[in-house]
């Protein structure tokens, strides 16, 4: 399947250096078809108030003669908050895709228009959004780096990295020297743990839990997989614990 997806997204950059910049001119498919092939990125992007925002960039390819949508959705992030989260909004519409180096393309969204936000204490004014003319330059077939109008990099922490669906893992956490460790109780799964989400707070919260040195601690958590290159040079899939839903030293590993 994404084999598939990046030769769908090759044949948009075949195509797009064909085509002037376009305006959004049709309605935003539906999120939930399964006619739809979804490309999902997350990570860091900066507000115009130079603010943090966790940004969630939804990509379907396109083909010749067809219009390549996509969905941002963002939210602020306020530290010191509980929850973290407080507001957001979304956007939606066509993307355009810049030939650039082999490997390192530019994808274009301009205009974007706010459909909707969510709130809780204060609006999510104009200020609190990233850009309304963004530029990402592709790293590969994994990661989406934000540039500036000359493709620059802006700042290596504003990165998003291609995931995979949502799912929910309950399992044990163990925090190592150099390393971490998350044993997935259903599926008898060890999986890597990748410095992506809430892997600050897993990290601080073992440490005011464990009682013993290498002590599995209890965690379940809102999670998705990425793919990311090992000490030995390997591909791996690893874990990112999008959102902690629960955390305890008192669950014994069964």
């Amino acid at each position: 399947m994404k084999n598939l997806l990046f030769l769908a997204l090759s044949v948009i950059v075949m195509f797009s250096c064909s085509k002037s910049s376009r305006k959004i001119s049709e309605p935003f498919p539906n999120l939930l078809t399964t006619d739809i092939e979804w490309i999902t990125y997350e990570g860091i992007l900066p507000s115009i108030n130079g603010e943090e925002v966790l940004a969630e960039l939804y990509l379907s390819p396109g083909a010749p003669s067809m219009d390549s949508y996509y969905e941002l959705r963002e939210t602020l992030i306020v530290p010191g908050d509980s929850p973290v989260f407080s507001m957001g909004g979304n956007s939606r519409g066509n993307y355009d895709v810049l030939f650039g180096s082999p490997g390192q393309n530019i994808i274009r969204i301009t205009n974007r228009g706010l459909i909707g936000s969510i709130m809780r204490g204060k609006m999510f004014g104009p200020g609190d959004r990233v850009t309304r003319d963004l530029l990402l330059k592709s790293n590969g077939d994994h990661e989406l780096v934000m540039v500036d109008k000359n493709f620059q990099q802006v700042n290596a922490r504003y990165t998003l990295i291609r995931r995979s669906d949502l799912f929910t893992v309950e399992g044990y956490f163990t925090v190592y020297h150099d390393t971490t460790e998350y044993f997935e109780r259903n599926t008898r799964k060890n999986w890597p743990v990748a410095r992506f989400g809430d892997y600050d707070e897993a990290v601080n919260k073992y440490y005011s839990l464990a009682k013993e040195k290498h002590e599995g601690v209890y965690l379940k958590a809102l999670s998705y997989s990425v793919s990311r290159i090992d000490k030995k040079g390997n591909e791996i899939d690893a874990l990112v614990f999008k959102r902690i839903l629960e955390m305890d030293s008192m669950k014994a590993i069964q």
